[in-house]
């Protein structure tokens, strides 16, 4: 199983997770909305259709699920998506992992994949992932 040592927000628009054989991944907070992991966003991917995702889109809320996985409550209302470890570690998009500096395309949740919330706590720094507050 994929375990992150350290989960931080790495810059404004990214979050950063060093895993315990010490790779470092980076996610936009645009690439981790559109690649959510809930059965209405993997079943626009199955069906070939996607909706907008805003560049400016952000999480106001990351959550702990456990000791295997994050949800967002994101700036676009969307919240329902629970991003196990193991799924972040594997679609970890740099160039290392993926072989390509494109990155990966958001892939769906494998089947059989699924997980109850638990307690939300804020990023640190402010109340939203910039730490300014406003979101």
């Amino acid at each position: 199983m994929a375990r992150p040592v350290d989960i931080r927000q790495a810059s404004g628009d990214e979050l950063g997770i060093t895993w315990e054989d010490g790779h470092e991944s980076r996610y936009t907070w645009q690439f981790l909305r559109a690649s959510c992991p809930c059965a209405w966003c993997n079943d626009l991917r199955i069906k070939g259709t996607s909706e907008y995702i805003a560049a400016d889109v952000r999480p106001s809320m990351v959550s702990p699920v456990g000791r295997y996985a994050l949800s967002f409550d994101f700036s676009d209302g969307h919240s329902t998506g629970i991003y196990s470890f193991e799924y972040l570690r594997r679609m970890c998009p740099c160039l290392e992992c993926t072989g390509s500096e494109a990155g990966p395309s958001p892939n769906p949740l494998p089947e059989g994949e699924g997980f109850a919330g638990s307690s939300p706590s804020r990023l640190p720094g402010g109340e939203g992932p910039s730490g300014s507050g406003s979101g």
